[in-house]
């Protein structure tokens, strides 16, 4: 994990995560706002001990996918709150931001 002096991922974009369901879990994160991107959705590989997790986001001109499509939170108070569904077996979870900051999250049941 690398700490920095920098604000946190997960608290800058409110990233909460929660089992649900069989062998899944659902992280909702609300992003900076920006006119020039787009939030897809999340990447995510798991090797049985970890699950890792990439937020993913282009520039609104172009296209591009994500593993794990985003989807507006249902029941979030605004627009720009986005919810991914993970597969999810018990791991320990990261959430990897911009560059090498990597943040483990605590997983709500």
């Amino acid at each position: 994990m690398n700490a920095t002096a920098s604000p946190s991922l997960v608290s800058a974009w409110n990233i909460q995560l929660r089992s649900v369901g069989n062998e899944q879990a659902q992280l909702s994160f609300r992003p900076l706002v920006s006119s020039a991107k787009k939030y897809v959705g999340a990447d995510h590989r798991s090797d049985g001990k970890t699950l890792w997790v990439t937020l993913k986001s282009c520039l609104v001109t172009e296209s591009c996918s994500a593993m794990s499509p985003a989807q507006p939170a249902p029941d979030a108070a605004d627009k720009f709150t986005y919810m991914v569904v993970l597969p999810y077996k018990g791991e320990k979870v990261v959430v990897q931001g911009q560059g090498d900051v990597q943040e483990e999250l605590p997983v709500s049941r």
